[in-house]
């Protein structure tokens, strides 16, 4: 199970998200933590990290509450750590102020992550971000991620698969268009040279009369 790594207060991820958030403080920076859990993992992790915020932003909160929490987060110089459940902060909200990403567990689609990443990186974030994906070894987490590179592996195949097939209709549309200006200036050509020649025989008309 994804969440095992947290049933222990002594883990090597309860660790290493400590000295990860206690590393932030000393530098003056902010940290959201993603986790699909919010029982097992974010509440345990809201208990033995001093500097979280007290809530959890999470799918129980409304809408109106869970920007209220980050506004809260934002404005505070106590606390540097905001706890999510990944899919609660992952839709509709931008969170700048935290420019340091931490991933409890791998999920199951790529696009999980990516949306939960990008809140950080709405307009407005000045500073570099940081992610980290903590990963047991023999674990469950190292299936999930040749899962999820595979998948991934598609969804990029596809894209540019997608990337070349735009490509070649806007060269089509080009040479389409180039076609018809070339068949216009033809058009053009053979309509000016028969004016041309109505014009002449019309001159050689009123000369032989």
């Amino acid at each position: 199970m994804r969440r095992a790594a947290f049933i222990d207060n002594a883990s090597e991820k309860i660790a290493q998200i400590k000295e990860i958030a206690s590393e932030a403080k000393q530098m003056n920076r902010k940290v959201i933590v993603f986790s699909f859990f919010k029982r097992d993992v974010l509440f345990k992790l809201a208990k033995l990290l001093p500097t979280s915020m007290n809530e959890v932003l999470s799918g129980d909160i409304s809408p109106s509450q869970r920007q209220q929490l980050i506004s809260d987060f934002t404005k505070s110089t106590k606390y540097n750590v905001l706890l999510s459940q990944i899919e609660a902060g992952g839709v509709g909200l931008n969170i700048q102020t935290a420019n340091i990403v931490i991933l409890c567990e791998p999920q199951w689609k790529p696009s999980t992550e990516q949306q939960a990443i990008s809140r950080v990186y709405r307009m407005g974030q000045t500073k570099d971000v940081i992610v980290y994906r903590l990963l047991t070894l023999d674990s469950i987490d190292a299936d999930l991620v040749d899962l999820i590179d595979f998948k991934q592996l598609i969804f990029d195949t596809y894209a540019n698969d997608s990337a070349v097939q735009e490509a070649f209709i806007a060269q089509k549309q080009k040479e389409n268009q180039q076609n018809i200006k070339g068949i216009k200036a033809k058009v053009f050509q053979i309509e000016k040279h028969r004016l041309n020649q109505r014009k002449n025989k019309e001159k050689q008309t009123s000369k032989e009369n």
